[in-house]
C-alpha cells in the first residue's frame, strides 16, 4: 500500500505543478481523482471558473423539446421527466461534465500498474483521502492557480450507489462544509 500512496501523491503533486503553471487568478475550482468503475485506472479532472461560468446557471441539463413531445404519449413518463430534481450545482459538482483540456494520464501510468495488482477498495479510498487531505494542509493548493476553497475528491462517470457513498465519505473528510454540502446536493441526498 506504501507503493500505491507514494505513486498517487507523486502523479498529484505532477498534476498540481501542471496547473499551476498552465492556470492563474484562482480558476481552478475543483481537482478530483477520476477512477474507472471499480477502481481498475485512475486519473484526474479538474474544473475552472471560465468553463462553469459558460455553463446553464442554476440548473443541470434539461431534456429536450423532442423527447418531451415524445413522451407525450406515456403521461407516467412525462410526469417523471417533467418533475426530476437536478441540483443547481450539477455542473459545478459534475465531473463527468467539466472540460478538463489538460491531460494527466501520463502521471498515472505508475499509479494504474500497482493499482491493478490491488485487491482491496477500502485501503484504496482511506490513501486517497490521506493524500487529498496531505495536499491540502501542507499547503500544495496554495498558489495562484486554485481557489480558496478548491473542490477534492472521488468521483465516477456513472457512479453505482456504493460509488456514491465513497464520493460523498471522501467529500466530507477532504472539502469544507459548504463544498460538501453542494457535493451532497448535487448527487441528490
Amino acid at each position: 500500500m506504501c507503493d500505491f500512496k507514494t505513486a498517487i501523491r507523486a502523479a498529484t503533486e505532477g498534476v498540481i505543478e501542471r496547473l499551476n503553471t498552465a492556470h492563474c487568478n484562482n480558476e481552478v475550482y475543483a481537482l478530483v481523482f477520476y477512477p474507472t468503475s471499480g477502481f481498475g485506472d485512475i486519473d484526474v479532472l479538474y474544473a475552472t471558473k471560465g468553463w462553469l461560468s459558460k455553463q446553464p446557471a442554476g440548473e443541470g441539463p434539461q431534456p429536450d423539446e423532442e423527447m418531451l413531445e415524445l413522451l407525450k404519449s406515456h403521461p407516467d413518463l412525462l410526469q417523471q421527466v417533467k418533475s426530476h430534481r437536478t441540483s443547481e450545482y450539477y455542473f459545478e459538482v459534475n465531473a463527468y461534465e467539466w472540460d478538463s483540456p489538460i491531460s494527466f494520464f501520463d502521471l498515472f501510468t505508475a499509479v494504474n500498474e500497482i493499482l491493478h495488482d490491488m485487491e482491496e477498495t477500502d485501503s484504496i479510498e482511506s490513501i486517497l483521502t490521506e493524500v487529498l487531505q496531505d495536499l491540502r494542509s501542507s499547503g500544495k493548493l496554495d498558489s495562484d492557480a486554485f481557489a480558496e476553497d478548491v473542490l477534492l475528491g472521488v468521483q465516477f462517470s456513472d457512479p453505482s450507489p456504493n460509488e456514491v457513498d465513497l464520493v460523498t465519505r471522501i467529500s466530507l473528510a477532504v472539502n469544507s462544509a459548504e463544498t460538501h454540502a453542494k457535493i451532497c446536493d448535487g448527487y441528490g441526498i
